[in-house]
């Protein structure tokens, strides 16, 4: 019997609702290629990530010519490929359970 495999890509945001995980996966990445926290999120809908990573660099104060998409491309892969059980701190500093996770450890 072969295996099939379907890929989704919900640019627009469309097909899928992820309940914020990729926001937290970008924060994550835009955090390890720039070392700056995230705190303006850029437009998305219908964006690629390279344009993503611009405009946040932007909105950051940013040259987003000094920081090589590929890094950032890297960085949203491990994130989204990290077995961690937990989202990023919330915005008052306390660790959320990830949606498909459980619940952090204490």
């Amino acid at each position: 019997m072969t295996a099939y495999r379907l890929v989704l890509w919900a640019v627009d945001h469309t097909l899928i609702a992820s309940g914020g995980v990729g926001g937290e996966i970008s924060r994550a990445a835009f955090l390890r290629v720039t070392g700056v926290r995230q705190v303006h999120d850029p437009d998305v809908a219908g964006r690629t990530e390279r344009a993503i990573l611009a405009e946040s660099c932007r909105l950051h104060g940013l040259d987003p010519d000094s920081y090589a998409f590929e890094n950032y491309a890297a960085a949203l892969a491990c994130a989204h490929a990290s077995d961690a059980p937990f989202t990023a701190a919330g915005p008052h500093g306390a660790r959320r359970p990830h949606p498909r996770r459980g619940r952090p450890r204490t």
